[in-house]
């Protein structure tokens, strides 16, 4: 329909002369898109409603006819004309000299800027570029094998052998998380039956102010899941009850798992790059009233009924605290 109707369209609208200036000299310079609608100052071309059109969607068009003349005929007076008669009302009105409508003009140029500087950005973004920030960062896109740790501290090696010993009558997860209860000495995780979530192997977990051990680790990987540790595990000068609850693999990335987002993340970098540099370009042209008069604006800013009143007011000093570890630096 889109060739069909570019082709009808020029034959119908282009003047003889300009056509047969076409002809004579094909690589001259193109005519200038002759106007397919005016209404007072406001006018279309034949390319600018072409443009429109391709940028239709499908089932759109579909609904305004049941051919391509049809549809045509019905898009430029259902559609391009009111818009026409409409802006051109508006101009008369001076509407767009009102504050709301320059604030969304200038949106819209902006978003504009945006879309024209991705779109060239999204070209130059190379499946090498693709590859290079994957290799760059391979380390980061893979995860070690994890191991689920359920922990019972205990600071005497004694009192921590009967519990061991105890541990290994257990019927369910109830009784351990009584044990936990009554007998660790590990605040950060006593009241939820010592669970440390997944560990990897070098002591990090899942919540980043939780820290294990790489010797936790260790004995937990020399079991399977569901098994508890046969001896106590040696924490700086406390002992721990380790019961391993489960695990998840290794996980290898792959390039084209993560291809896509990489290439809209170097895509978004190089927009806002590109943005960045413009900014920087054009301060040039920026000229500068008296910003001491920002001082006499009046600000009216109602409070969020979403935030209690409290959050109006200015925070309290907060002293340092240092983060809750597994081990022992975390113990109280």
């Amino acid at each position: 329909m889109r060739l069909t109707f570019r082709r009808a369209l020029l034959i119908a609208l282009l003047p003889p002369l300009v056509l047969a200036a076409a002809g004579a000299n094909a690589t001259s310079k193109p005519p200038p898109s002759p106007v397919v609608l005016r209404a007072g100052a406001t006018t279309l071309t034949l390319a600018e409603l072409q443009a429109e059109i391709e940028a239709t969607l499908p089932f759109q068009l579909a609904s305004l006819g049941s051919n391509d003349a049809q549809i045509r005929r019905a898009y430029v007076e259902q559609v391009a004309l009111p818009r026409l008669l409409l802006a051109e009302e508006a101009r008369a009105r001076n509407s767009s000299e009102t504050l709301a409508v320059k604030q969304q003009v200038n949106r819209a140029l902006v978003q504009a800027l945006q879309e024209s500087e991705r779109a060239h950005a999204n070209t130059a973004v190379t499946d090498a570029a693709v590859k290079s920030y994957f290799d760059e960062h391979r380390a980061e896109l893979s995860h070690p094998e994890r191991i689920r740790v359920f922990r019972l501290l205990v600071a005497d090696r004694a009192a921590a052998q009967k519990l061991l010993e105890k541990a290994r009558t257990i019927k369910d997860m109830a009784e351990w998380r009584a044990l936990v209860r009554d007998h660790s000495i590990d605040q950060a995780t006593r009241l939820r039956g010592g669970d440390l979530g997944f560990v990897h192997p070098n002591g990090d977990t899942e919540v980043p102010s939780l820290r294990a051990t790489r010797e936790l680790f260790d004995a937990a990987a020399k079991v399977r899941d569901g098994e508890l540790v046969p001896e106590l595990v040696a924490e700086g000068k406390h002992f721990g009850v380790v019961w391993r609850r489960g695990s998840l693999a290794a996980v290898e990335p792959q390039l084209a798992d993560h291809a896509p987002r990489i290439r809209q993340l170097l895509i978004e970098d190089r927009t806002r790059q590109a943005l960045d540099a413009l900014v920087a370009q054009r301060q040039s042209d920026v000229e500068r009233g008296e910003l001491a008069l920002l001082d006499e604006l009046e600000l009216h800013v109602p409070a969020d009924p979403r935030l209690p009143a409290s959050a109006l007011l200015p925070p309290a000093p907060v002293k340092a605290r240092p983060a809750l570890s597994a081990g022992e630096a975390g113990l109280r």
